[in-house]
């Protein structure tokens, strides 16, 4: 392959620059939740890697307006592949920047809040949290690589912390929140240090307190707006992980 700076593909790469490709060929930009059905990953870690291969000029980005009135202002994010090695640096401007949280996310944020629910509805709370903590190995954007964290942490806790306890535990949660850089990374500490006193197993106990090193190092890269940005996505995944189990009991 000509496009794309710096290193050449992985294979992981090129099969994911290869389906994009074979979808393409139909005349439409692909979403990345069909290129997570054909190779049988998540759709996040679909999204992840598509963006690195637009970052690296392979892969043009395109947006779409969502036309569902619940949706409207939101965007899809869509995947092209680059017609010439002239368009690289376009590709380049159109794909997110690494400081703009919120572009980075993209339609991520929500689509991975919205289904989490019903994964562990239909999966239970551990098989999530495995998949969760599976492509955080392959995770590169750093704001993806946050928020996967986030979840994981989230997850774990709700996973050990039962009946009555969890609301002296949400209140906990919000309270750590109250800073931007230094809540977010007492935040996940803190988490740490619950779900270590929960009971938590201590194989996933120390899957998780060996992100926290990159966790902290990413938040404390981001801008003051992405700190917000970030805070803002733990703050709805508290309320998807939380909301139902302050309602409905102990945790399954």
């Amino acid at each position: 392959m000509e496009l794309g700076e710096g290193s050449p593909l992985t294979a992981r790469q090129a099969e994911f620059l290869e389906v994009v490709q074979d979808l393409a060929r139909r005349g439409e930009a692909v979403h990345y939740s069909e290129v997570a059905a054909r190779l049988g990953v998540s759709r996040w870690t679909a999204y992840d890697v598509l963006s690195t291969l637009a970052q690296r000029g392979f892969l043009r980005v395109e947006r779409e307006q969502r036309p569902e009135p619940s949706l409207v202002g939101r965007c899809r994010v869509l995947f092209r592949p680059a017609l010439s090695t002239g368009a690289t640096a376009g590709m380049a401007a159109s794909a997110p920047a690494s400081g703009d949280v919120r572009a980075e996310l993209g339609d991520w944020w929500d689509d991975r809040l919205r289904r989490l629910q019903r994964e562990i509805r239909e999966r239970g709370i551990w098989p999530v949290l495995q998949e969760l903590l599976g492509d955080l190995a392959r995770v590169s954007r750093p704001a993806v690589f946050c928020s996967t964290v986030t979840l994981a942490l989230l997850l774990a806790l709700r996973a050990v912390v039962r009946g009555a306890q969890a609301s002296s535990v949400l209140s906990s949660l919000l309270s750590w929140l109250a800073g931007a850089e230094a809540g977010l990374a007492v935040f996940a500490g803190a988490l740490a240090g619950l779900l270590l006193q929960h009971g938590v197993p201590r194989d996933l106990h120390r899957q998780l307190v060996e992100r926290l090193p990159a966790f902290e190092q990413e938040v404390s890269a981001l801008g003051q707006q992405g700190k917000e940005t970030l805070r803002h996505f733990t703050l709805s995944a508290i309320r998807e992980v939380w909301g139902p189990e302050l309602s409905s009991g102990p945790a399954r």
